[in-house]
């Protein structure tokens, strides 16, 4: 029942949201959402994660407050839930749901870099060197994942 009107109450300030002009409040809402589905009650693992992605597009580089720290808890919930192998197997086999190209390899960056990181023994530039990316990115990846806390 509790797990019923919390998917509801979600869903209601979802709605609301989306009659305002505030990102960070629909982004807010459907992290609630995502939650919601990632219950033990519902465990709607790729409904999570499409809720999940949903707010990552409307959080911008600024936000790192507690919105970004329960999206990030989030998404690890799901990771967990679901596993990379599975995650990975399911690409391969060309069922990504509902997400773009560009959230695909978001995910993707999100699995690998910090490992990489760790490999590299933390060390930001050694990383951006191997892959041939910006630092600013790894830093990035490595907050979203919720490796860095600055």
């Amino acid at each position: 029942m509790n797990a019923q009107l919390a998917v509801q109450f979600a869903e209601e300030a979802i709605e609301l949201a989306t009659q305002t002009q505030n990102k960070r409040l629909l982004a807010g809402a459907y992290i609630v959402r995502g939650a919601a589905a990632a219950d033990e009650f519902f465990q709607e693992w790729e409904l999570a994660k499409e809720f999940a992605a949903k707010a990552a597009e409307l959080l911008g580089k600024d936000d790192r407050d507690h919105l970004l720290k329960d999206l990030s808890s989030l998404k690890a919930k799901t990771l967990h839930a679901t596993g990379i192998d599975q995650t990975l197997r399911l690409w391969s086999d060309g069922e990504v749901g509902n997400k773009t190209f560009q959230q695909i390899q978001e995910e993707f960056a999100e699995f690998v870099i910090p490992k990489i990181w760790m490999k590299q023994g933390r060390n930001i530039t050694r990383v951006a060197q191997k892959l041939s990316i910006s630092p600013k990115k790894i830093r990035r990846i490595l907050r979203n994942s919720r490796h860095l806390d600055t």
